[in-house]
């Protein structure tokens, strides 16, 4: 379990985050290294330090409808020049100089975690605090309307990029060639409020654990600041994604199974229930992609997730301020998939609250402190699910598979003139949405439910291969169209 600084400016080069309760009237810093000096540090990192962090490709700023061009490195620069009043700092966190042994709460073997601040320049140090008395005389101009596009190679030691957290409202996010060395992240989003404790200090770790020592902030600071995880926390299916919280300390999705031990989704999120002398209300966004549907749902491309789940949010509006869905494509988002958002909530304190909430079938539920309780956020199906078995056979090398559908899909196959049929494909990996088709076969009705049963070839489906199942309808007209899925895991007979 990793523990990372939060990415506030007075603990920025911190290498590890302890918490520690926070000392009362103790000045709010803002000012920070800037990137030559970061540079320092990196220097002393294996393996390659500079030559190998992560580095800015381009940064465009938006303020007012008009666009500032602050870096634009067409080659492979790793401190390039920023014009504007505007700077770039990408720090390491918890990782280990040469020649220091890893250990919990030390540090951490490369790669692990890296941090990327987007701020203005005075006096030669990098601020952070776009709302503070400095950026107003320095006429800096950016506000919760202000939006960033920020381009990062990352270069080789960010290939191996699994999630990444940002404090910001997204609008934009694009991961290109991971685990290669010129993979690369664009990301566009709004600056948002930062919870602040007079030391600089946070609970930020992933996944969110249940207890966090800072139960209040003492102010807020409008930044643009992220996270870039390197390592393997957190599922293969989240490499690539993106969470994003407002006046939070962190937040972030993860995997989990139901009582009956199917897949569910848990979201976390570590916030402190007041700042100064109000309440405060956090948000959380996740651009949810369609593989990790299509692999924890079962859920392809053409099942439209917005009828076939529920969020419990306090809106069901599709506007990212206020919650709910708001589907993504890849050619105005940068990806394929959905941004599910929740409305500005209180933080209820608890002092008996631990751990995460009972997972429900097919839920997303937020992790709770036992300081300050976090909002819960469920994602269940509006119907059961259908039931999917799937045997391996030794001795055959085959896969045995069943399905059984409810009486609702049942009566959808038997209406007059409509037929149902099977589709079983096999899901190519965790983090892309390319199946493979096994088999297909037609569906039989009874009084209760519609059911299946097929055997795929020879070593099509071996243990452990993770498959969806999809039923389909056609009418009078013709075309197969969908009606319900699942995912399941290839075991053994």
């Amino acid at each position: 379990m990793r523990i990372w600084p939060v990415i506030a400016a007075a603990s920025l080069l911190t290498s590890l985050c302890v918490a520690t309760a926070p000392s009362a009237g103790a000045a709010i810093q803002d000012g920070m290294p800037g990137q030559t000096e970061i540079d320092g540090q990196w220097s002393g990192l294996e393996p390659d330090g500079v030559a190998s962090r992560p580095y800015v490709k381009r940064l465009v700023v938006t303020r007012g409808g008009v666009a500032t061009v602050a870096i634009d490195n067409t080659g492979s620069v790793p401190n390039p020049e920023v014009t504007g009043g505007f700077g770039v700092a990408i720090s390491p966190f918890n990782l280990c100089a040469e020649g220091q042994t890893p250990a919990p709460g030390v540090c951490y073997a490369t790669p692990n975690r890296v941090g990327i601040t987007v701020g203005f320049t005075d006096s030669g140090a990098l601020h952070t605090d776009f709302s503070g008395a400095l950026a107003s005389s320095g006429n800096i101009n950016v506000d919760q309307n202000t939006e960033f596009d920020l381009t990062i190679a990352l270069n080789t030691l960010g290939q191996t990029l699994r999630w990444t957290w940002l404090q910001g409202l997204p609008t934009y996010w694009n991961v290109t060639n991971i685990g290669q060395a010129d993979a690369t992240m664009r990301v566009k989003f709004k600056p948002r409020l930062s919870p602040i404790t007079s030391n600089g200090g946070g609970c930020s770790q992933i996944p969110v654990m249940p207890t966090c020592e800072y139960s209040s902030a003492a102010e807020y600071h409008l930044q643009a600041t992220m996270v870039l995880s390197l390592d393997q926390t957190l599922d293969e299916a989240f490499t690539g994604s993106l969470f994003a919280t407002e006046k939070a300390y962190i937040g972030a999705l993860n995997t989990g199974y139901d009582n009956s031990g199917n897949p569910a989704l848990t979201w976390g999120i570590a916030a402190p229930t007041t700042t100064g002398e109000a309440a405060n209300l956090p948000r959380l966004w996740a651009v949810v992609s369609d593989a990790a549907l299509l692999n924890y749902f079962g859920v392809p491309a053409e099942g439209d997730p917005r009828t076939l789940f529920s969020v419990a949010v306090d809106s069901g509006s599709a506007d990212p301020e206020t919650g709910g869905w708001q589907r993504w494509t890849a050619g105005a988002r940068g990806t394929d998939g959905w941004l599910i958002s929740t409305d500005a909530v209180p933080v209820a304190t608890s002092s008996t609250a631990s751990g995460t909430s009972e997972l429900r079938a097919k839920s997303v539920v937020a992790a709770s402190s036992s300081y300050a309780k976090a909002v819960t956020v469920n994602l269940k199906r509006k119907s059961a699910a259908p039931q999917v078995m799937a045997r391996y056979s030794a001795q055959t090398k085959k896969t045995t598979l069943s399905f059984n559908g409810s009486k609702a899909l049942r009566d959808k196959c038997v209406q007059s003139g409509f037929s149902c049929r099977v589709v079983v494909e096999k899901i190519a990996s965790k983090t892309r949405v390319t199946t493979t088709g096994l088999v297909t076969v037609a569906a039989t009705t009874s009084k209760s439910a519609v059911t299946a049963n097929t055997v795929t070839g020879v070593n099509k489906a071996p243990r452990n291969t993770r498959i969806v199942v999809i039923l389909e309808r056609k009418g009078r007209t013709g075309g197969w169209t969908y009606l319900a899925s699942a995912g399941a895991t290839v075991t053994t007979a």
